[in-house]
């Protein structure tokens, strides 16, 4: 069956909900839900719970629009017929949007389980620093050693018959020693990203093994500071509430945003 006889089957397909169509078109085309959560880097928890219909496990009217637009293009599918059969009364109200319990205040990862193997390393130094130390207390002290006078055995200045003293020889002229040299403050590290939120939007930041670094939903005023291993992979529900910095600089992004919602990788 071609893409088009699929596209105008599903279209004329009479389900009250777009999540029947996308799992017909799905099925239609001999895709696993494997391979369309590899192809859309989205969870199969996701798509299952998009293809039953329940919204209610899905984040807010925003991530619903743009989740099934990336799904009717895999399809090959015309998103609008899709996003009509939602219907305002099918989407939650900002009132009954599941709100994570943490309203955004959800740090990174604790300090003290992604610098587990620094922190023991330092406290292993600490240890054997405190055990020197206390082995250095237990030692008899050594006698004072009387170090030998010094003799300045430089030649004597010569003074020719005509009375001028001769020029001091360049090995005998007094040295400067080198200033230190200047201490550089510290900089942010160039691994940083923050985020600052001028309105109600939602984030997922993953880094290089693909471990969760940050995710929640986030409010007007609200910042997040993170530092993990680069590069990171960014979900951002409303790009237009959203300011991103990676290593002290902004970044722009217009360029990734599809219907205020991005999804990128920042080397």
């Amino acid at each position: 069956m071609s893409d088009q006889d699929i596209t105008d089957d599903v279209t004329n397909a009479s389900h009250p909900f777009p999540g029947g169509t996308l799992r017909q078109a799905r099925e239609q085309k001999g895709l696993t839900l494997g391979e369309v959560s590899e192809a859309l880097k989205f969870s199969v928890r996701q798509i299952e719970a998009l293809e039953n219909d329940d919204f209610q496990q899905l984040q807010g009217k925003t991530f619903l629009r743009g989740f099934i637009r990336a799904y009717a293009r895999l399809l090959k599918l015309p998103p609008d017929p899709l996003l009509e059969m939602l219907g305002e009364q099918s989407l939650p109200s900002p009132e009954q949007i599941v709100v994570p319990a943490n309203m955004g205040e959800t740090n990174p990862i604790p300090f003290y389980r992604r610098h587990a193997k620094k922190l023991g390393f330092a406290a292993i130094l600490l240890l054997l620093s405190g055990g020197m130390i206390w082995f250095a207390g237990t030692q008899p002290a050594m006698k004072h050693q009387v170090s030998p006078p010094i003799v300045d055995i430089a030649p004597k200045e010569v003074v020719p018959a005509g009375g001028q003293p001769a020029p001091a020889n360049d090995a005998t002229a007094t040295t400067q020693e080198p200033l230190p040299a200047a201490i550089s403050p510290p900089v942010e590290s160039a691994t940083t990203l923050s985020f600052e939120f001028s309105g109600r939007s939602w984030l997922e930041v993953k880094d290089a093994s693909g471990q969760v670094l940050l995710t929640g939903e986030f409010s007007d005023g609200q910042k997040q500071v993170i530092t993990g291993k680069p590069p990171y992979q960014l979900w951002i529900g409303r790009v237009s509430a959203v300011k991103v910095s990676y290593g002290g600089h902004d970044v722009d992004l217009q360029p990734h945003a599809r219907e205020d919602v991005a999804r990128f990788t920042l080397e």
